[in-house]
Order: structure tokens, then C-alpha cells, then sequence
């Protein structure tokens, strides 16, 4: 898998949505510039694509716990309706599985279909929702407060798949 970051080739915005189409077998990503310290929820609707030939191969999801160094943590969401939390070290080249893929019982993995994923960084736990159920919660090494955020999207191995982002936001825990 290639892991991409440069984004005017592979992102355009429709209206209010932010469409990216990474080409066939990458991953790409898009953080803000500006770290989120403390505790936050950090929120986004995604959009399945219209057409997924291979729904375990490609998927999209929330970016979050970024460091300087390049290391992030990202909640993501498959096609095939599993979901996740993994975590990647730039420094290593390495992808970590925290917590293992299965099913997120409220994702709707029809093609076109809107999910609103959310997770909330306290207290050194992260907890990942998706259509305001519960999925999972992980508590381990996290950085201080939710870090860098964003949006990570992977194609299939064929093909570029095409997701869209709307409505995403990060804001502090009062």
C-alpha cells in the first residue's frame, strides 16, 4: 500500500462536501495544520461510494492523535460495514491494529450511504462512534489531548473509489 499526502490531484470539493479519490491501492490523508490539545470530539458524515467492486478493500474514516513526527491514529470505516481503529508510525513505516476490524452493527454500507462517525478523545481513552452508537472504545498510548486531525480514504487495489466528507468538526470538551 502507498501512503500519499499530496492533495489537489486526488481531492475537489461538490458544494459543501469534500470529495477524495485516492488513485488504485493508496491511502491518502488530509490533517488540519493546527494540533486540537486537550480533550475533543471530532465529528464527520462520510459517504460510501456510488460503486465499490471489492468493499473490503477500500474504506475512509477520522484521523486523529497526529504528532509532529507523522505518527496518527484513525477510526475507519469499510465498505463491507466493518470498522476499526489502526494506528500508523511513519517513523517505522508500520501499521498498527488495535483494535481488530468487525461489525459496526449501525453502519450502512449501501453504496452512496451517509454515516456520521465520531470520536472522542478524554482522559487518554478514545472512543469511536459511528451513527451515534457506541463502537468500540481504546485506551492506551494516545497523545496529550486529540492531536492532529483530519480524514484518511483508501481505494481498492483496482480501482479508485471516491468518498465524501461533509460537515466535519473538531471541538475542545468543556
Amino acid at each position: 500500500m502507498r501512503l500519499k499526502t499530496d492533495p489537489d490531484q486526488y481531492r475537489a470539493f461538490e458544494g459543501i462536501k469534500l470529495k477524495v479519490k485516492p488513485g488504485p491501492h493508496e491511502m491518502r490523508w488530509y490533517t488540519y495544520n493546527k494540533p486540537v490539545s486537550g480533550d475533543a470530539e471530532i465529528c464527520v458524515t462520510i459517504q460510501l461510494p456510488h460503486i465499490v467492486t471489492d468493499p473490503t478493500g477500500t474504506g475512509a474514516g477520522v484521523l486523529f492523535g497526529g504528532d509532529d513526527a507523522g505518527d496518527f491514529d484513525f477510526f475507519f470505516l469499510w465498505a463491507n460495514g466493518n470498522a476499526s481503529m489502526l494506528r500508523y508510525s511513519k517513523q517505522s513505516d508500520k501499521l498498527d491494529v488495535p483494535i481488530t476490524p468487525f461489525k459496526a452493527s449501525r453502519l450502512d454500507p449501501s453504496p452512496g450511504a451517509k454515516n456520521r462517525v465520531r470520536v472522542r478523545v478524554q482522559d487518554g481513552t478514545a472512543t469511536l462512534f459511528v451513527n451515534n452508537q457506541q463502537f468500540a472504545a481504546y485506551r492506551g498510548s494516545l497523545p496529550s489531548g486529540a492531536g492532529k486531525v483530519g480524514i484518511i480514504v483508501q481505494s481498492e487495489s483496482t480501482r479508485s473509489d471516491s468518498w465524501k466528507f461533509a460537515n466535519f468538526r473538531a471541538t475542545g470538551l468543556q
